[in-house]
């Protein structure tokens, strides 16, 4: 008996003190996606958000689930990658807006903001607060 308790206790010490890893960043998803030459280059381009990836990010004709799935290959970091910045940037060039302008996000696609969203999650490994807040519901 004083056993079972003792096992049953340690048990729960140790569920109690597991915590689980974040999807967003432990799915390597982009995997079944490299059929695609978008999705190899984002992998080669080790964590670095590039030009050419981020026309792709933005282009309509573009299917979504390829797009996240670029975003996936480029990864994370501990220490950051500033993708979502370099993004950021890039759609207030594209559009000729700021952040600041009521409207900025309003002329935004969907998936632009959901690249955003989920650049912004990748970037911040442990905390996806500003992640959570983006207006993708416009």
């Amino acid at each position: 008996m004083k056993n079972n308790i003792l096992l049953l206790l340690s048990f729960f010490i140790t569920v109690s003190t597991c915590s689980a890893d974040s999807p967003l960043t432990s799915t390597n998803f982009f995997t079944v996606y490299e059929e695609y030459e978008i999705v190899n280059q984002a992998k080669a381009a080790n964590g670095v958000i590039t030009n050419d990836l981020m026309l792709y990010l933005s282009d309509r004709t573009f299917p979504i689930d390829v797009k996240v799935a670029v975003v996936n290959a480029l990864g994370w970091n501990f220490n950051g990658q500033h993708n979502y910045d370099a993004y950021l940037n890039f759609l207030q060039m594209r559009t000729g807006q700021t952040v600041e302008e009521d409207d900025f996000y309003i002329n935004l696609d969907a998936d632009e903001l959901l690249c955003l969203a989920y650049l912004k999650a990748m970037d911040n490994y442990f905390d996806v607060t500003d992640a959570k807040k983006y207006p993708i519901w416009l």
